[in-house]
């Protein structure tokens, strides 16, 4: 009896120490430390840095005067990328670790081509039952993104301070979350040229540079008001549709370009920006500030010109907006309802 007890014993142990051994290495390899790459919460987040193994990196941090978020501590941050970043970095899971056999050449590949990543937060140093001391920004996750996998779902990644990589992934999206994590700070910059509501406004100018007749001024009065000026010599309108008017100045609440030209040859930019530009916009708020911008046509290929006789293309132009004076590309579909013309402007006929 006491030998069968003993053996049953014997057994007992053993299987505890089996699930031990076996959990407790299944623990290790997803051990919060190493693997909680995800943060807890945006709105604490003050600031992430990026880098890559080119030399290059970016800096977004809040804007603690003007609100929103800065690139690099200078210019004005893209809101919606920004937050569309935060979200999918706060929804990061991991799929599993990377098997031991391939970990080896991943840590090398991460090595070369990995960007690093660091996330600062508001966190307290204690919490204590919910109570929050010692409140300040803290280095809180530092990791690195590497190469995608080969179903082009999951992603490498790896904490510092960790040799082991995982898989990482996001819930619910077919893709990869390495495209989310770019260190150029063009792509995180702002593309707003105008937002002005009605009431910030004060004055609007379109000068039409090719064809003077059509350009044209409105001034809102304050009054419930507007003035009208236009042709070569600005002269003032007495009889307009102020309700056409009025509609072209609500089109500025939310102006913006598509893309910045920054790779663009500096000769041929020379030579856009020293013609004639199609049309000179400028924008006057009730503080007195000007905002000002310069569109030119962008030219077509000879097949396009062959088949449809364009001499530009009909939907994008070449632009300098804001004071930095950037060479930006803008839409046709953007500014059709900005591109009118002093006639657009005529009372309407009764019949």
């Amino acid at each position: 009896m006491k030998k069968n007890f003993r053996l049953l014993l014997i057994s007992l142990v053993l299987i505890v120490l089996a699930m031990w051994v076996y959990f407790g290495r299944n623990s290790s390899a997803f051990n919060k430390s190493e693997s909680q790459f995800a943060i807890d919460d945006t709105t604490t987040v003050t600031r992430f840095f990026m880098a890559d193994k080119r030399g290059q990196s970016v800096l977004i941090s809040r804007d603690s005067i003007n609100g929103g978020w800065l690139v690099n501590r200078t210019n004005k941050g893209h809101k919606m990328i920004i937050e569309s970043f935060l979200g999918v970095a706060s929804q990061l899971a991991v799929e599993c670790p990377v098997a031991e056999k391939a970990a080896a050449n991943t840590l090398k590949n991460m090595a070369a081509n990995a960007i690093k990543v660091e996330i600062y937060q508001m966190k307290p140093l204690i919490d204590w039952f919910g109570l929050n001391l010692f409140l300040k920004e803290r280095l809180t996750k530092t990791y690195y993104v590497g190469d995608v996998t080969s179903d082009n779902i999951g992603t490498y990644m790896l904490m510092e301070g960790s040799s082991m990589p995982f898989v990482v992934y996001l819930p619910g999206f077919r893709g990869f979350v390495q495209a989310r994590y770019y260190t150029n700070p063009i792509d995180w910059r702002d593309h707003t040229i105008f937002a002005l509501q009605l009431d910030q406004l004060k004055s609007v100018k379109m000068i039409y540079h090719g064809t003077p007749e059509q350009s044209f001024s409105i001034v809102n009065n304050g009054n419930r008001t507007l003035s009208l000026s236009g042709g070569p010599n600005f002269t003032p309108v007495a009889s307009f549709d102020t309700l056409k008017a009025l509609a072209y100045l609500t089109a500025f609440n939310s102006v913006n370009f598509e893309a910045f030209l920054n790779d663009i040859d500096q000769h041929k930019r020379d030579s856009i920006v020293g013609s004639q530009p199609f049309f000179t916009l400028s924008v006057i708020d009730n503080n007195g500030n000007e905002s000002t911008m310069k569109a030119w046509h962008m030219e077509v290929g000879e097949a396009n010109t062959e088949l449809y006789g364009n001499q530009f293309n009909m939907d994008r132009m070449y632009a300098i907006v804001g004071k930095e004076n950037n060479f930006v590309m803008i839409q046709y579909f953007v500014f059709d309802k900005h591109l009118k013309g002093l006639g657009d402007f005529a009372p309407a006929t009764s019949h």
